[in-house]
């Protein structure tokens, strides 16, 4: 299970997940990934910093496509349990 702001959604494809807002249907600037993929595969998708959790053979991400919405990257990440990774 993941902690999403309230009024909002999961919108699922295949190894992405983008949150998107109820109301007005917008898409957040974070998004998850989250498989058994290698980790060269879903490390490709990340930029900058991100969030990294494994749950058996599977391995989720959250990251963001913007550098804007920090505050609520950095909460999802920390309401989840996942573990911050700095890329250089």
């Amino acid at each position: 299970m993941i902690l999403i702001p309230k009024e909002t959604e999961l919108n699922k494809t295949s190894s992405i997940a983008n949150i998107i807002d109820e109301k007005t249907g917008v898409v957040l600037p974070i998004y998850f990934l989250y498989g058994s993929y290698s980790r060269s595969h879903l490390y490709s998708f990340s930029r900058g910093n991100y969030y990294r959790k494994v749950i058996g053979n599977k391995e989720y991400i959250i990251n963001r496509s913007d550098s804007e919405d920090n505050e609520l990257f950095e909460k999802l990440g920390k309401a989840n349990g996942f573990t911050k990774v700095e890329k250089s």
